[in-house]
């Protein structure tokens, strides 16, 4: 008798394309309403990806293609989320930083300053903070390697002469020095 394949439905909807092997959230977070916005998101998201999990009927398969829609659901909600982003996704600016001694990337930046909602004064972590960013810049600074040394100050002139005197001169060989 041959013997039967057994059934992998999990695998069979990965090939399928039916499920993926991993979701992601994007969602925005320089804004205090975005993060009172995402937290109501993931907290409906846990409660019915916990729903989708205590489904009797339902095999392994199709819970996880129940939890991966509920997933995909938050995520259209976190794109939602208003105030919108000020950046076009996959689109990149990136400006070199001094004090950071990195790259940034700047793409929609200049937008959120120009936010008045968006003002407060400085508190004194980031004032102390940017201190230390100078402070460590300035140290960065110490720690170059030195300028080369200039080795005709070594010698005096008339040695500079002499050595001049005795390099080949263009065109000439041992033959007709």
């Amino acid at each position: 008798m041959k013997r039967r394949k057994l059934d992998n439905p999990t695998a069979r909807k990965l090939r399928g394309g039916g499920i993926r092997q991993s979701r992601r959230l994007e969602m925005l977070c320089w804004h205090v309403d975005h993060l009172q916005a995402n937290v109501r998101i993931l907290r409906e998201l846990a409660d019915n990806i916990e729903r989708v999990l205590g489904i009797k009927e339902a095999n392994m398969s199709d819970k996880v293609f129940m939890a991966q829609n509920e997933i995909t659901r938050a995520n259209i909600h976190c794109s939602r989320v208003k105030p919108e982003s000020t950046r076009t996704r996959g689109a990149a600016m990136y400006e070199y930083i001094t004090e950071k001694n990195s790259l940034v990337d700047m793409n929609g930046v200049r937008e959120i300053e120009a936010r008045e909602d968006l003002r407060e004064p400085e508190s004194y972590y980031f004032a102390r903070k940017s201190k230390q960013f100078r402070e460590d810049f300035e140290m960065r600074q110490h720690n170059q390697p030195p300028e080369p040394v200039n080795n005709k100050s070594l010698f005096s002139d008339e040695h500079h002469a002499a050595v001049e005197a005795w390099k080949r001169k263009k065109g000439l060989n041992k033959k007709n020095m």
